[in-house]
């Protein structure tokens, strides 16, 4: 509830001001290589800056411009919500989940990210990386068929959707036959829990560089190349 109270009065007049849910995909595009700060769980790139947030990134996050004389210009609102509604909500969701054992930067989950929504065709829009006890805590979920959970670090959630028993187990095998290099995999459905009450963040613990020369792939409508 204070999370909704706190979004509905925020500023009109704001020059900037977007909206991600925890484990979402997070790109601001930029113009020229300023330096820029902006909370933690975010890094850049020549093409602009990424991230993926987690649950202590709830609520409002900021990114600014460094400018001559430590000046902090052209602030930017980034609100990371708590996902709590699937998308087949009343019916169950299924839910592919691709496991990484791989230590959880954030260079690593968006690499894992592009790698399975390359992989797979999917919109990136629509996979979330989440770490394994938050996957675990915001959902109540039951294995399709018998399988033995090998969680890795972190992991890339697909909801495949409001599919047959058949259905979901097809798309498991169709992702099986693709080889491709992950920790391990996981099919389930069911819901998201109640909505619970999370700590807002309110200290802005910036970092402050310039964007680098890295290459990182062009995302187009929600596909990375």
């Amino acid at each position: 509830m204070q999370l909704t109270i706190f979004l509905i009065f925020l500023p009109s007049t704001l020059a900037f001001y977007k909206t991600v849910t925890v484990g979402q995909l997070f790109l601001l595009g930029i113009r020229d290589r300023e330096e820029f700060c902006f909370p933690r769980w975010l890094t850049s790139s020549e093409y602009g800056i990424w991230g993926i947030p987690g649950v202590e990134d709830i609520g409002m996050n900021l990114i600014f411009e460094k400018k001559a004389g430590n000046r902090l210009i052209n602030r930017k609102i980034v609100v990371v919500y708590p996902e709590n509604r699937a998308p087949c909500f009343p019916e169950e969701t299924s839910w592919l989940e691709i496991h990484f054992d791989m230590p959880p930067s954030i260079e690593n989950k968006i690499n894992s990210l592009n790698y399975i929504s390359k992989s797979l065709k999917v919109n990136t829009d629509t996979l979330r990386v989440y770490d394994y006890e938050y996957s675990r805590t915001n959902r109540r979920l039951e294995a399709i068929g018998h399988q033995d959970q090998t969680p890795g670090q972190y992991l890339v959630t697909w909801p495949i959707g409001c599919t047959t028993f058949n259905n979901a187990t097809d798309i498991m095998a169709d992702f099986l036959d693709k080889n491709l290099t992950y920790h391990s995999v996981y099919l389930a459905q069911g819901y998201f829990k109640p909505r619970k009450s999370y700590k807002i963040t309110d200290d802005n613990d910036l970092k402050c560089r310039p964007a680098t020369e890295n290459v990182w792939p062009i995302c187009v409508f929600g596909f990375c190349f």
